[in-house]
């Protein structure tokens, strides 16, 4: 199992129930700022208790690239429960802080994302992304993601919905 990867100065590594603070910080700071690219909602999140996110961290194969204590991007992966049988998974929860993009991180992540699932079996990752966030679309194009399929409307927040588009890549053996 990969549990971290240096690059220059990134490391990225799998989190634990113990990084649940550093992680609620982030994913709080996601909902806030990009409100329209998660399926959960601030609110839902801030009444989460440190011990409930450190659960839905252990159900994960989630990833951060921490520094002094901090995520600073994140993304996670999990088996699709309807997919188990034909090695699918679903990544979720990519983010990178507004101030940092453009620097490989992104990239770092989704690289380590597909070589945990490919270890663990997974032949397929899905993801859904919204419509209303070309600069992910085009990352995702970018690492070999294809679109599969569309939702219209499936993504609201505060009365304005957006398509959402659902892409795959299948992981190499």
């Amino acid at each position: 199992m990969v549990d971290a990867c240096r690059v220059g100065a990134m490391t990225v590594r799998r989190l634990t129930p113990a990084d649940a603070d550093a992680f609620r910080r982030i994913r709080l700071q996601m909902l806030r700022t990009d409100p329209t690219a998660f399926g959960s909602s601030h609110a839902d999140w801030a009444r989460k208790s440190l011990a409930e996110i450190g659960d839905w961290i252990a159900k994960m194969h989630l990833f951060a690239e921490m520094r002094d204590g901090k995520c600073r991007a994140t993304g996670a992966w999990y088996l699709r429960p309807e997919g188990s049988a034909d090695g699918r998974g679903h990544v979720i929860a990519v983010y990178t802080m507004p101030e940092l993009r453009r620097q490989g991180l992104f990239r770092q992540i989704m690289q380590m994302l597909e070589q945990d699932a490919r270890r663990n079996g997974v032949v397929q990752l899905e993801l859904d992304v919204s419509a209303s966030q070309p600069a992910a679309q085009a990352g995702y194009l970018a690492l070999g993601y294809g679109e599969i399929g569309r939702r219209p409307g499936a993504k609201c927040h505060d009365g304005v919905c957006s398509d959402t588009i659902t892409m795959r890549k299948r992981l190499p053996a």
